[in-house]
This record gives C-alpha cells, structure tokens and sequence, in this order.
C-alpha cells in the first residue's frame, strides 16, 4: 500500500507548521487506505471534505504566522494558497461528478504537499531563524 513517509526534510522549523503538515500527511494517508481497501464513495467524500477543510485552516495559520513576523513573500504566498484551494476544489467536484477518479486526487495532494511544503513553507522557516541571529 503507498503511504507518504515523514522525512525530516518535509520540515520547516517551525513547530506549528510542522505538527499540522504530519497532520496533513495523515489525512493523504487515510485518502490512500481507502483507495487501497475499497470504492466507498461516501466516506472519501467525506475525507475530501475534511481535506479542504482542514488546508484552509492551515493556510490561515500559517498565514497569521507569517503576518505577525513581517514574512516578506506574505502575499505570495496568499497567492500560492488560494491557487491550491481552487484548483483541489475543482479536482474535488471532477471527483464527485465522476470526471475524475481519486487518484487523481491523491496524485495533486501528494504533490501540494511535497512541492508546496519543501519549497516554499521551508523559506518561512528560514526567515525566522535568520531574524533569531
């Protein structure tokens, strides 16, 4: 079964971007179990829409980090966030009107994740640690 193993170079160096990342990571886990063990439409509807949910979250989160410390690529990264969020809303409504399947789905998560989270959440880590000095 394919599961997405944390390495430590998935991390940012900030705790809380990253305890939410392996959160992030379980839920694209829990997308590939099921895909694994059975068709259950409901249910990965369901966890699509915990998915969104939970990223919108995240992306506040780690917005509101990068707000109070005068992150400078901020709106860059608003950008990269919302562009995410519509185009995985798109790929979800493709999924629930059976124009695409869930790995689909899972390919563009797995992807977010790995891209999104190695390249750019990484410079917010590094911004931080070099106002620290």
């Amino acid at each position: 079964m394919h599961q997405i193993v944390w390495k430590e170079e998935y991390l940012t160096g900030v705790e809380e971007i990253d305890r939410q990342h392996m959160d992030f990571v379980k839920l694209i886990n829990r997308l590939n179990i099921i895909n694994e063990y059975g068709d259950n439409l409901e249910y990965s509807l369901r966890l699509l829409a915990e998915v969104a949910k939970y990223a919108d979250y995240h992306f506040t989160c780690e917005e509101n980090i990068m707000y109070l410390t005068k992150y400078p690529d901020l709106e860059k990264q608003e950008e990269a966030h919302k562009g995410m969020l519509a185009e995985y809303n798109n790929l979800m409504q493709s999924f629930q009107n059976k124009e695409a399947v869930i790995e689909d789905v899972i390919k563009y998560l797995e992807a977010w994740f790995a891209q999104h989270s190695v390249e750019l959440d990484k410079r917010i880590g590094t911004f931080l640690k070099s106002r620290k000095k």
